[in-house]
């Protein structure tokens, strides 16, 4: 019995784990990127929506896209390039305010 009730504890907690979301962030925010910017090693982004309620007050309104999350660079750069960012929407999920100063972005998803 004991066995039973433990195998079907881990069978749901399996299950949650597989259907949980990519990123947990703290806000999201969805709109086109308006403008972009390099800084050292930072890739920058501002969008006509404003920044995710998580990085109220950001008078700036530049988004931070950490190094090590290189696809998100090299999509961003890749939309800015093309003169696609007016016109493609993307979901900005962020982590709040980092040391940096700058609103950290932790996924960014194409709409649509």
């Amino acid at each position: 019995m004991r066995g039973t009730t433990v195998a079907a504890l881990l069978s749901a907690l399996c299950l949650t784990a597989g259907f949980a979301p990519i990123a947990r962030a703290e806000a999201s925010i969805s709109g086109h990127v308006s403008n972009v910017s390099f800084y050292r090693d930072y890739a920058l982004i501002q969008l006509d929506a404003g920044p995710p309620s998580s990085c109220v007050p950001n008078p700036s309104g530049w988004l931070r896209i950490p190094p090590e999350n290189k696809p998100s660079i090299a999509f961003i750069i890749g939309l800015w390039m093309r003169g696609d960012a007016s016109s493609t929407s993307v979901t900005v999920y962020s982590d709040g305010i980092d040391a940096s100063g700058f609103c950290a972005i932790s996924q960014i998803d194409p709409v649509g």
